[in-house]
């Protein structure tokens, strides 16, 4: 859904199953990386990119090419197609990105450019990988988190738990061949 939109606010959502199916070709050339933050954006992006620009890899985002150089391991540089990682290891951004190091502030260094020496460690964590004060403020507005049933209670619970639940108007549980919903009675 979060593709679908992008590619909407780029009036190219007519282009999402060629984007897809450029995702699935990126992924088999970087040797199956894991498709999940960040690795499936830098993917998505990618692909988006040699879609939009009818070239695959003229234009190369700098996390792919981070990528490429082992900035997320060795292994993962190692699986790369050979021809596609020597295409994008030529581009000129690849020779400016090779002597980049990843910087390792202290803590208290941290802390100074947040602001605050003194705030707790806790906070500062909070502050310096979420950085953005309105999501903060709105998830502390927000309360303690609701307590959901336990996995290691029955079926039955669950479905008494979910009943519970005066919001709710449907709900549909469905695996393989098993096919459970539960409509609320109108």
């Amino acid at each position: 859904s979060n593709l679908r939109h992008q590619l909407a606010q780029l009036r190219i959502e007519d282009r999402l199953d060629e984007v897809l199916r450029e995702v699935i070709l990126i992924r088999e050339e970087l040797g199956y990386p894991i498709m999940v933050t960040p690795f499936s954006q830098f993917m998505v992006t990618q692909a988006t990119l040699n879609v939009v620009s009818g070239s695959r890899y003229g234009q190369v985002i700098d996390e792919l090419i981070k990528y490429a150089l082992g900035f997320w391991g060795q292994e993962a540089s190692a699986s790369i197609d050979p021809n596609v990682k020597d295409r994008i290891l030529s581009l000129p951004m690849a020779k400016e990105l090779s002597g980049w190091e990843a910087g390792e502030p202290t803590v208290s260094e941290v802390k100074k450019s947040l602001g605050s020496e003194t705030m707790s460690d806790d906070e500062m964590l909070l502050r310096y990988m979420v950085q953005d004060d309105n999501a903060i403020q709105a998830t502390r507005a927000a309360g303690t988190p609701r307590a959901y049933p336990m996995a290691s209670r029955s079926v039955t619970d669950l479905i008494q738990e979910i009943m519970k639940n005066k919001e709710l108007s449907e709900v549909w549980i469905q695996k393989e061949d098993f096919s459970l919903r539960l409509r609320a009675s109108q």
